[in-house]
């Protein structure tokens, strides 16, 4: 069970979401969504919650025209001296931060190839903490989504520690993806954060001979989660847990499994303008589920087009799997919808084997 937040007095719970991606300014993939919609969530009378991101070169001009300039700072990198900017802008009621630096924000998409990712989200970490004092803010609980934020638990309990400003401040780490862990040599990554050896040993930073960035959150942050009470306990496990299973393992107790929910705001269905047939109620949705299953099907049934993934479910069809599997599966779907006898629409169905295109995942 999760406990909620104790105040003291009246004052408020601070959170800041840091991540490397929030919608609606730049999104990859469900990261972007849980950062972006997550916040607005919190009772605004309890909890003051904030996000920062990278501001990447590649978001689009409307939204970067719109965002305010606050201040700018340089902190140290082995590059050097870095400059780092800080913009901020209000969306959904939530103030967003984003952390400037045309060296190492300024490519045309947010990820690239590790041998940049790792530096530029060192940098990003490092700029988060280092900004605090600058933004005048101080959270009671840093919020780190993934491997690009997997260094702020270490350095907030090491280079950062000796500053009164710091200490207090918790720190969660989520686990959105387990594959990417943000793996790099170590020597380098020394060179990058300005950890101490000490660091790098196989109980903390070190995996397999390299410095890993989400291991570190793992073993320095206060708690770690992940989107699902199943995949926390599945990571446990060596099948799944992508070499991180031990670690996660020795977490088990600070180890929470949160389910991921969905906007309601963005996902109403029954003003969801990118839905066909729009629905309020229960018995709307049977006959709205069985217009938009149809719709699908036909789309598959008589599409060319081998870039279309076939999705039944939660699952994703793999091009092994035979269209006569799919001729078995629609008419017990809509039987089950309609309450109409099976053999009756199985009779209709003038179905093919040929007639779906399935591509690989």
């Amino acid at each position: 069970m999760v406990r909620k937040l104790e105040r003291k007095g009246n004052e408020m719970k601070k959170i800041l979401f840091v991540a490397s991606e929030c919608v609606p300014f730049i999104k990859t993939g469900g990261l972007a969504d849980v950062v972006g919609s997550l916040p607005k969530c919190f009772d605004k009378k309890e909890y003051d919650v904030r996000v920062i991101i990278p501001k990447y070169a590649c978001m689009a001009d409307k939204y970067t025209k719109n965002l305010r300039y606050i201040t700018n700072f340089h902190i140290q990198m082995n590059t050097g001296s870095q400059y780092v900017g800080l913009f901020e802008t209000e969306y959904d009621g939530i103030k967003i931060y984003f952390i400037d630096s045309e060296y190492y924000f300024g490519g045309m998409t947010p990820y690239g190839d590790m041998g940049y990712d790792i530096p530029k989200f060192a940098f990003f970490s490092k700029a988060v903490l280092s900004s605090l004092p600058v933004l005048d803010f101080r959270p009671d609980i840093l919020h780190c989504h993934d491997w690009q934020t997997g260094l702020i638990p270490v350095l907030l309990k090491d280079i950062y520690y000796g500053s009164e400003f710091y200490r207090g401040i918790k720190t969660i780490m989520t686990i959105h993806n387990l594959k990417f862990q943000g793996v790099w040599n170590i020597d380098y990554v020394r060179e990058l954060s300005g950890l101490m050896p000490y660091h790098f040993t196989s109980d903390k930073l070190e995996a397999y001979g390299d410095a890993n960035f989400l291991k570190g959150g793992i073993v320095y942050a206060d708690k770690v989660t992940t989107v699902s009470e199943t995949y926390a306990n599945e990571i446990k496990e060596s099948f799944y847990g992508e070499g991180l299973d031990g670690v996660l393992r020795s977490r088990d107790n600070d180890l929470i499994g949160i389910c991921n929910g969905i906007d309601y705001d963005e996902y109403n269905p029954s003003t969801d303008k990118y839905l066909k047939y729009k629905f309020d109620s229960d018995e709307h949705l049977k006959n709205v589920f069985l217009s938009h299953f149809l719709t699908i099907y036909e789309y598959f049934q008589y599409s060319n087009k081998a870039d279309v993934p076939s999705i039944f479910g939660n699952h994703f069809l793999h091009s092994s799997v035979s269209g006569n599997m799919i001729n078995k599966i629609v008419p017990i779907i809509i039987a089950q919808i309609t309450n109409t006898n099976h053999a009756k629409i199985e009779s209709k169905q003038e179905l093919s084997s040929d007639s779906f295109i399935v591509k690989p995942h």
